[in-house]
């Protein structure tokens, strides 16, 4: 059994030292060095003693450690005593801590187990770990699958944080198509702009029939950089329907620091509150053609 799976380096030690907790006195420090020196000198041994620490009445610091040390294992043994632990709810620290160390080994057999684990789940906290655990792990098809079939919309708008963060913008896309709560609608937009995805955005405000998703598509589309995005407002603009909608895209364009289109548009409106409003976006800008633009007025 290779002892780079389950030596304790000195950073880790220290790391765990170091944490806010009062360091460890007595028993328990001696118990740690224990710990770790029979570790070092005997794995096998180890394994049986780190289980029974992990499964006993011992402090919590104790366990927190034994699990730590059984997690950087690839024996049968110790990862059957982390799945324990993952599927335990008696102490909701350690089996979070499980949870998140299934998923940080990419092992498909735990993320399976961590299905298990979710479904029956009451408790919204730990549901949240599995899904930081499927990002960690990179399964998109678990979280895509868990935002549309989740009965819960905090847990829905959860899963699609997770799919913002895993760069997820095709499934982000296809999930908008069938999400029904505007709120986690909403949630999917926010995901769109983690991911870059602008056009995706725009396709959404140029099609997007219900007005607060199409006014939070536009404003986070002031957040997405590139020029792809500034045309795409300004040909928005064009084709707008009312003067909101116009309103929010002046103020889009204003967050990507797009004095050019401002003036361009400026130039072109002819409803007078309109063009006050790029006007005023205009006097935010420090730019060439703000500055030329704001003299001609004066002119």
């Amino acid at each position: 059994m290779p002892l780079k799976h389950l030596f304790l380096s000195a950073l880790a030690v220290s790391a765990l030292l170091a944490q806010k907790e009062p360091a460890p006195t007595g028993d328990e420090a001696l118990k740690l060095a224990a710990m770790n020196g029979l570790l070092h000198a005997d794995p096998a041994r180890a394994l049986p003693v780190l289980e029974e620490l992990l499964a006993g009445p011992s402090a919590p610091r104790l366990q927190q450690q034994a699990l730590r040390l059984l997690s950087q294992s690839d024996t049968p043994q110790a990862r059957e005593a982390v799945l324990r632990a993952a599927k335990a709810s008696a102490n909701p620290t350690l089996q979070a801590q499980a949870v998140r160390s299934l998923g940080a080994h990419g092992n498909p057999g735990n993320r399976q187990v961590l299905a298990q684990i979710y479904s029956p789940s009451k408790d919204t906290g730990l549901k949240k770990q599995i899904l930081r655990a499927y990002r960690s792990a990179g399964d998109r098809a678990r979280v895509l699958a868990l935002a549309k079939s989740d009965p819960d919309p905090t847990l829905r708008r959860e899963a699609v944080r997770t799919l913002g963060g895993l760069g997820a913008h095709a499934q982000l896309t296809e999930l908008y198509r069938t999400e029904q709560s505007t709120e986690v609608r909403t949630a999917i937009l926010r995901g769109l702009v983690a991911t870059g995805d602008s056009a995706q955005l725009l396709a959404i405000a140029k099609s997007e029939k219900d007005p607060t998703l199409r006014q939070q598509a536009i404003r986070y589309l002031g957040g997405s950089p590139g020029p792809s995005a500034t045309d795409g407002l300004v040909a928005l603009y064009r084709s707008a329907p009312d003067s909101e909608t116009r309103r929010d895209i002046l103020r889009s364009l204003a967050s990507h620091q797009s004095a050019k289109a401002l003036v361009d548009l400026a130039r072109t409106e002819k409803d007078p509150e309109l063009r006050r409003t790029a006007v005023q976006h205009l006097t935010h800008l420090k730019s060439p053609e703000a500055t030329a633009y704001l003299m001609d007025l004066l002119k």
